[in-house]
């Protein structure tokens, strides 16, 4: 196994430590509320994760591990996901920032008593780990980057793990009736045709060089 896959996979299993960590002070919020509310914490949790998701799938491909399929080389994918990667990256850094402007919080503090439905959380339940999601995959396919592609499922599942901490231990107590019923009509992270449309985008000239 070579160095980069190594420090991939102890970025991976660092991810999924943070939300050990994260499950252990939601729990007992009112434990570690200096902690939760305190903004140079959160200001630090926040780097510290994003950066451990996008690492992971950043770091470069070692084809001496795992080879690049051939159709991710050809110049037609390879630019379109290059365009298409810069796109999510930068529109997904304006909803970060958008979002966090709008919850006049960071990371774990408190949003005022309120429960946010309104704007881009009529769109999604988790608009930050929605926008670190998009980003993660942005970065992975920007370059083609195979290994980035193949981790990126776990990245995705720790943002879904985090977002479900939140719910369970967090909004999903504080609010509890008004936060069920938010939770029929908007789906965590966007809704399915959402998902769907990036799918077939992704698809779409991989299908052109395959059929082409």
């Amino acid at each position: 196994m070579s160095y980069k896959w190594i420090i991939r996979l102890a970025l991976i299993v660092a991810l999924f430590v943070y939300l050990i960590v994260s499950r252990t002070m939601l729990r007992d919020r009112k434990r570690y509320h200096a902690v939760l509310e305190s903004g140079p914490c959160n200001i630090v949790f926040v780097i510290v994760y994003n950066l451990l998701c996008y690492l992971a799938v950043g770091i470069r491909s070692d084809p001496n591990v795992l080879a690049k399929p051939a159709v991710l080389e050809d110049m037609l994918v390879a630019n379109w996901y290059a365009i298409l990667g810069q796109v999510m990256v930068v529109t997904s850094v304006c909803l970060l920032v958008y979002t966090v402007i709008k919850r006049h919080a960071i990371g774990g503090q408190d949003t005022g008593g309120r429960l946010l439905k309104s704007g881009v959380y009529s769109f999604s339940r988790h608009p930050v780990y929605l926008g670190i999601v998009l980003i993660s995959l942005g970065i992975s396919i920007v370059r083609t980057n195979f290994d980035g592609m193949l981790v990126f499922p776990l990245v995705l599942l720790a943002n879904y793990s985090q977002a479900k901490l939140e719910e369970k231990y967090d909004v999903g107590v504080r609010f509890r009736e008004e936060y069920q019923h938010y939770r029929t009509q908007t789906r965590m992270f966007g809704p399915l045709w959402f998902w769907i449309l990036i799918l077939v985008i992704l698809l779409v000239p991989i299908f052109l060089v395959v059929v082409g």
